[in-house]
């Protein structure tokens, strides 16, 4: 089973991330933790005691962004980051050099649940639930 760190302070997105990953926790593929900043973000990992597998995170969270996702990947030997954030100048120019993967506002349920199965399936060798 892997480990998914949600790192996201508006309830909408949560909640949308929530409906995705449930299918993964109910086939018993994934379980995820929420942070709703990067203080508590570190907390949960530090008490984990195991990195996570796939870090979701939000650019507008608030906090060093750059200094987590160093930490994230020095910490995590499968690591992912999906970094959520908006088409804006700063923000296409401070990822281009993260090296990370990125999903633009507004968020939407089928790209993400495509992105999930597709991240989810490469780290557990199992293809996603087929939704009913």
């Amino acid at each position: 089973m892997i480990r998914i760190l949600v790192v996201e302070d508006d309830d909408l997105i949560v909640n949308l991330l929530a409906s995705v990953l449930r299918r993964y926790h109910e086939h018993e593929l994934a379980t995820w933790y929420i942070a709703k900043n990067i203080g508590d973000a570190i907390a949960l990992m530090d008490l984990a005691g195991t990195p996570p597998d796939l870090v979701i995170l939000d650019y507008d969270v608030g906090g060093p962004i750059a200094d987590f996702i160093g930490r994230v990947r020095a910490k995590c030997a499968k690591e992912d980051v999906l970094l959520f954030g908006t088409g804006e100048s700063d923000f296409a120019g401070w990822v281009r050099n993260l090296e990370i993967l990125v999903i633009e506002k507004p968020i939407t349920f089928v790209p993400l649940k495509t992105f999930l199965d597709s991240r989810i399936a490469a780290l557990t060798g199992e293809q996603p639930p087929v939704d009913d």
